[in-house]
């Protein structure tokens, strides 16, 4: 080859490798140029929370624009720099988390997706139970052209709603100011552990009460109950140990003596005492009066009081030394009827200490005092728990049997029995110390209380009209001054009835009914 030729030919290869170099330059300044048209490829997806203000905010702020190794095939890589939750209080950095989706179509639905320059990035989100706490996974995916590049979040799904406390409030319902609130009601519910009222801790102090629960992912809910305070508790009324329901003929006497009154939140408050009524001792008979007491909020207190007049002369006195006082507890029941005849039959008059407990036969107390016996109140309920609770509750029972005796016979009874007697100690598991006391307030309120001192036995246990018999024979025996005790709910005793009149007349007794008059036979209290 000529030199000329060769050198045409080093000419021509300088050319070409000037329009590859140009080329390659070229090449690589619309790879830049792509480079940075894919480094405005960006945007936000936001995941929001079914209260539309908090979002799951993620960004894709950076593609990358390679070259495979060949230089022929431009490769596309995404990055993502961060994930933000925002809400509109607060800007905090944490794990991502999808709350409060009730279900997989909702959670799709609430993507927002946007981009710029027209370059779209898609999110999808996929398998996510937002019934049930766990991790899922969300998709994301940016695209230039037909190149695309993935990424993977998990999605975090807790609950973050605090339990709900609601509180019943009755609004008749207050608390005495010097007592403590009783728990009107309240319950406890969760959004994913349902009702969790057993779990509720409360605490009073400063007026109020405050309740706290933790569900089961740590989420606390309270709330505070004011309490409203108000004296809604009437004073109480007693007599002290002396002051009698009785005065003798002719004898002064004070309605004041020995009264009082005290209010669980004002103290003493005797000072507010009132009496309605008047005793008249020129007169053998039973004055009433009404005691009423005021605490400073108004609450009033009423007692009715029976002051009986008497005869000191025919007081505490018997008319021989050979007295027989039948007595039958718990009736009128099934046998009273029967018992009232066989007494018809031998003129013979005894004491009823009568109840409510059979009002099938409530109508008997109003015959037993039309044929001349005594009409004595034993017990409304004969419900040891009740009568027994505490002093009030055994006036109040009493007060409930003297009004049925009341509207039966036109007359207010004056004697009574104990359920068990003075001496009974089962009471003590109801009200320590309560029998002692009502030995002393009984008198204080107009009545006398009557025990016995001859037991027929009738209340042991199945037994015969013979046992009953012999034991009352024998206990009579023992005494000038017999006071039985029978009960006329049991046919067995009833048999006995007529034997043991026989043998007393023939043995020179006398039978009596107890009144006003009469000595009381009165037992040992234990309690």
């Amino acid at each position: 080859m000529s030199g000329e030729k060769k050198l045409k030919k080093a000419r021509g290869l300088r050319r070409e490798y000037r329009l590859a170099a140009t080329v390659c330059v070229i090449l690589l300044f619309l790879s830049l140029l792509v480079l940075s048209a894919v480094n405005k490829i960006h945007g936000q997806v936001r995941i929001y929370t079914s209260d539309g203000v908090s979002s799951l905010n993620v960004r894709v702020q950076h593609i990358d624009l390679g070259l495979n190794q060949d230089f022929s095939m431009p490769v596309l890589k995404a990055k993502y720099t961060g994930i933000t939750f925002s809400s509109a209080a607060k800007n905090i950095p944490v794990k991502a988390s999808i709350t409060e989706l009730s279900s997989q179509e909702e959670a799709l639905s609430l993507v927002e997706q946007y981009s710029k320059e027209d370059k779209d990035i898609e999110a999808s989100v996929s398998s996510i139970d937002t019934t049930r706490i766990g991790f899922y996974a969300v998709s994301m995916k940016a695209s230039y052209g037909k190149k695309k590049a993935m990424m993977y979040l998990t999605v975090d799904v807790k609950d973050i709603e605090p339990p709900v406390i609601s509180l019943v409030s009755d609004p008749e319902h207050y608390t005495s100011p010097v007592g403590h609130y009783e728990e009107e009601g309240y319950t406890a519910i969760d959004d994913v552990d349902g009702d969790i009222t057993d779990q509720v801790y409360s605490e009073e102090r400063d007026g109020k009460v405050y309740y706290e629960v933790t569900d089961s992912s740590g989420n606390v809910g309270r709330a505070v109950r004011d309490i409203i305070y108000k004296d809604i508790v009437a004073p109480e009324i007693s007599f002290a140990d002396g002051a009698k329901g009785f005065v003798n003929l002719g004898d002064s006497f004070d309605p004041k003596a020995g009264v009082s009154a005290t209010d669980d939140v004002d103290g003493d408050v005797t000072e507010s005492i009132q009496i309605e009524g008047s005793v008249d001792t020129s007169k053998v008979g039973i004055c009433q009066l009404v005691y009423k007491a005021y605490d400073k909020s108004g609450n009033e207190a009423s007692l009715v009081r029976q002051i009986r007049v008497r005869d000191p002369n025919k007081a505490d006195k018997d008319p021989t030394d050979k007295v027989i006082y039948l007595t039958f507890d718990d009736g009128p029941g099934k046998y009273t009827q029967q018992l009232l005849d066989i007494l018809d039959k031998y003129n013979v008059k005894v004491t009823f200490f009568v109840t409510n407990q059979y009002s099938d036969y409530t109508n008997l107390i109003g015959e037993e005092y039309r044929r001349g016996h005594t009409v004595a109140i034993h017990s409304y309920s004969h419900v040891y728990s009740k009568i027994y609770a505490s002093t009030g509750a055994y006036f109040d029972d009493l007060n409930m049997m003297a009004a049925v005796c009341q509207q039966q016979t036109g007359v207010t009874p004056s004697i009574v029995r104990f359920p068990g007697g003075a001496s009974n100690a089962i009471s003590k598991k109801y009200c320590p110390g309560i029998m002692s006391q009502l030995v002393q307030q009984l008198p204080a309120r107009g009545y006398q209380y009557c025990d016995w001192n001859v037991s027929s036995g009738d209340a042991g246990g199945r037994t015969t009209p013979s046992v009953i018999y012999n034991n009352v024979v024998e206990g009579c025996s023992s005494h000038s001054v017999s006071v039985v005790l029978q009960h006329d709910v049991h046919d067995f005793s009833v048999d006995a009835v007529e034997d043991i009149i026989k043998w007393g007349l023939s043995e020179g007794y006398t039978f009596l009914p107890l009144t006003d008059s009469s000595k009381m036979v009165h037992h040992k209290v234990n309690n």
